[in-house]
């Protein structure tokens, strides 16, 4: 039974990560008690789920475990922003986004900032996949070498989701 309630929320969180905007920003964890854990999607490292317990790795080399019986849901959630439409950022930029999405062989951005950019992409499990530290504006981001299926792309302070076909 433990096995199936593993799937079951590792399923949800899938499907969570599907129908969410691809601007989520935020983890957000709602225990059994009600209690909610929002962690910035740009703090985590990692994400494993073990036989009874969701590990959350950070980007400090920190690690926060919790039960999965004390686990109500898992979702993900945008940041809050006053005042400006949810594709703006603060200083009137337009959002970073990226495109296609479903992706095939190659990545493009749009509203980069002048200069190199760090584009991460982790796997949904959590596990950092590819790392560019240097990327130029000017072309196309190779993305060939992934496996089907779901992604979290980092750029500099902006992560978005993509499908990888």
């Amino acid at each position: 039974m433990k096995a199936n309630n593993t799937v079951t929320l590792l399923f949800a969180v899938l499907i969570g990560t599907i129908f969410t905007k691809t601007s989520a920003q935020e983890l957000i964890i709602t225990k059994a008690d009600g209690t909610e854990n929002i962690s910035m999607l740009s703090d985590l490292q990692k994400l494993a789920f073990t036989d009874n317990e969701l590990n959350i790795f950070f980007t400090t080399e920190l690690t926060e475990l919790f039960s999965l019986s004390s686990i109500r849901t898992i979702k993900f959630g945008n940041v809050p922003v006053t005042g400006l439409e949810s594709n703006e950022i603060a200083g009137s930029q337009a959002a970073i986004s990226l495109y296609p999405n479903p992706a095939g062989d190659f990545l493009y951005f749009t509203n980069l900032p002048t200069g190199p950019s760090t584009i991460r992409i982790y796997r949904i499990d959590g596990v950092l996949f590819l790392n560019t530290e240097d990327y130029q504006a000017d072309g196309p981001l190779y993305i060939g070498q992934l496996e089907q299926g779901l992604y979290l792309v980092k750029v500099n302070n902006s992560v978005l989701k993509i499908q990888k076909l």
